[in-house]
């Protein structure tokens, strides 16, 4: 008998979830060693992603059936990422804003393909993304408060759901929604493997990012307050 929709694609892409879980940089965070600007590298990044992504699912919704069965502008993620990179930009004293990442780039143009293309297969895309962040939200939102020093929500709007009453319950739904999708064989295959190159495509960002760590082996070696607390650290560019 098979399993529902929702446990195979789970199954099926554990082993690309587990290397992108065991990339240094996210090792790093969850061990609590995070540079702000490395920070404010990654969200720009997902800046650029979600925002592609979040179009990419309005247009499709129209016209796809599967990406209309898992439409939750709930989730939207664009807004909220907005807040973030303007909070760090300015708290960092930035005169710049960042340009995303090369990765950054090759995963929006994927986004942007398979919306013209075969835009049954952002279901990968918002299974991968959303359900990680419902997931992992409130313990990265933890250890992102903690290594900062960061008082209040200012920062941390990408975590918060407030149009969420329940996260437990709300996966639930989303679940179901996985489970009922109007798929046939051929295109659940399609989107499990949309969802291990969705798991590669993070780990080309966290991989690109690493190359700052060497910011977190200073960090360890001689701490210094946190930019966020009283004062902020010297502008660049």
């Amino acid at each position: 008998m098979q399993n529902p929709f929702s446990v195979e694609i789970r199954e099926s892409t554990r082993k690309s979830h587990r290397m992108v879980e065991n990339a240094a940089f996210i090792r790093g965070f969850l061990r609590g060693y995070v540079d702000p600007h490395n920070y404010l590298q990654l969200i720009t990044d997902y800046g650029l992603i979600y925002s592609e992504m979040e179009k990419g699912i309005r247009q499709a919704a129209k016209n796809c059936r599967i990406t209309e069965s898992l439409y939750f502008p709930q989730l939207f993620r664009t807004a909220s990422l907005e807040k973030d990179i303007a909070f760090f930009h300015d708290s960092l004293g930035r005169k710049k804003r960042l340009s995303p990442t090369r990765s950054a780039f090759q995963y929006r143009d994927r986004i942007t393909e398979i919306t013209t293309r075969n835009p049954h297969f952002l279901a990968a895309h918002i299974y991968t993304r959303y359900l990680g962040d419902l997931s992992g939200g409130r313990i990265l939102r933890k250890v992102l408060s903690r290594a900062l020093s960061l008082k209040g929500p200012e920062g941390l709007a990408f975590y918060a759901f407030p149009q969420i009453d329940s996260i437990p319950d709300f996966k639930t739904h989303f679940r179901s929604q996985l489970d009922n999708l109007p798929a046939d064989r051929s295109q659940q295959v399609e989107i499990i493997t949309e969802a291990n190159l969705v798991f590669r495509l993070n780990g080309n960002l966290f991989n690109e990012l690493k190359g700052n760590s060497l910011r977190n082996a200073f960090r360890l070696l001689w701490p210094t307050p946190s930019p966020f607390l009283k004062t902020r650290v010297a502008p660049s560019a």
